[in-house]
C-alpha cells in the first residue's frame, strides 16, 4: 500500500480512507480518495451518501441520500480532514468517529491519520494522511500487522480491530442525549421500586439492548416502511412481575430486598402492541434481520 498514489495516479499527499472487514481478503480492497482542495472554504470537498450525486456512494443501513461530507485541507505539507454531518438529526443516518456518535446536523470532527469513520451500520473505514502521525489504538492491535513502518495503514485487519469496532459501536450509540434520557427514566423507576442492588448493571444491560432494539427499527424502517411494524423496550415494573430475594444477613435478619426489573420487547402494529418477545428471543430475531439486510 505504500506506492498507492502512484499506481492510482493521485498526488503523493493526498488522504484517503480504506475499508475494513473481518474478511481479510476484503479488507483493504475498497480505497476512495478525498477531494483535497487548498483552503477549508472550498467547496469541493467529498460527500458520502446513498445517493447517486455523491462523490462516495454506499448503500445500506443508517446511509441516508446525504450522509456526511469529508473536509480535506492541503494547504499546508501535511493535509487535514474534517468530518461534517450534513443528514438531519431526524433522520437514520448513523456517522460514527473514533467511538463518538455525530447525530446533530452539522456537527463536526476533525480526524486523525489511522482514525475510524463508521458510515450507517454496515461500512467500516481507516482514515489514512499520508506524513501523518497515526493515532494509536489499543496495544495489542498497534503491534499487529495493520500498520506499516512508514505509518501507512495495510490492508491486514486483525480480530482485535473488529471487536474494538463491535465496542466503539456500542458505546458510541450509548452516549447519545436520547440514550441519556432514557436512562434518566429508568433511575426514576427503580427508585420508585426500591431497587438498589444491581442498578448499575440492570442499567448497562438495558441500554444494550435499546442500542439493539434501535438498530432493529433502522432495519425495519428501510425494509417495511408502509408495514407500521415497531419494537419498543418495556421495563417490567410491575411488582407482580418481580421476584423478592429473601436472604439471611449476618445477624441472622432475613433482607428482602426488590430485585432488578426484567426487560421485554413489545411489538407494535401502528401504535398497537401485537406481540411481547423475550429478550432472548428478540436477540435471535434481530440476527436473522442482520443475515438477511446486511
Amino acid at each position: 500500500m505504500d506506492n498507492i498514489h502512484e499506481i492510482a495516479g493521485r498526488k503523493a499527499k493526498e488522504p484517503y480512507i480504506l475499508n475494513i472487514s473481518d474478511d481479510p481478503s476484503l479488507s483493504g480492497c475498497l480505497v476512495y480518495f478525498l477531494n483535497s482542495t487548498k483552503g477549508a472554504k472550498s467547496k469541493h470537498h467529498t460527500t458520502v451518501g446513498c445517493g447517486p450525486d455523491n462523490d462516495i456512494v454506499l448503500s445500506g443501513l443508517g446511509i441516508p441520500d446525504q450522509l456526511c461530507t469529508l473536509i480535506a485541507d492541503s494547504s499546508n505539507a501535511v493535509a487535514t480532514v474534517e468530518v461534517e454531518r450534513t443528514a438531519p438529526r431526524e433522520s437514520t443516518g448513523r456517522l460514527v468517529v473514533g467511538g463518538r456518535l455525530l447525530d446533530e446536523s452539522g456537527q463536526r470532527h476533525r480526524l486523525r491519520s489511522g482514525e475510524r469513520i463508521i458510515f450507517g451500520r454496515a461500512f467500516v473505514f481507516r482514515l489514512v494522511i499520508p506524513g501523518s502521525s497515526p493515532v494509536l489504538r489499543s496495544e495489542s492491535v498497534s503491534k499487529s500487522r495493520g500498520m506499516s513502518s512508514r505509518g501507512l495503514v495495510e490492508p491486514v485487519v486483525e480480530e482485535e480491530e473488529i471487536q474494538e469496532v463491535i465496542v466503539e459501536c456500542s458505546l458510541a450509540d450509548t452516549q447519545t442525549a436520547k440514550m441519556m434520557a432514557e436512562v434518566k427514566v429508568i433511575n426514576r423507576i427503580l427508585d420508585d421500586m426500591g431497587v438498589t442492588e444491581h442498578r448499575g448493571r440492570f442499567i448497562h444491560a438495558y441500554s444494550d439492548v435499546l442500542t439493539r432494539v434501535q438498530e432493529a427499527n433502522d432495519i425495519l424502517d428501510e425494509l417495511r416502511s408502509s408495514s407500521g411494524i415497531s419494537l419498543s423496550l418495556a421495563v417490567l415494573a410491575d411488582i407482580s412481575q418481580m421476584a423478592i430475594t429473601d436472604r439471611m444477613l449476618s445477624d441472622g435478619r432475613l433482607d428482602s430486598t426488590p430485585a432488578a426489573p426484567g426487560m421485554a420487547i413489545q411489538v407494535k402494529r401502528k401504535g398497537d402492541i401485537v406481540d411481547v418477545w423475550s429478550v432472548a428471543k428478540f436477540i435471535a430475531r434481530l440476527e436473522e434481520m442482520r443475515s438477511k439486510h446486511y
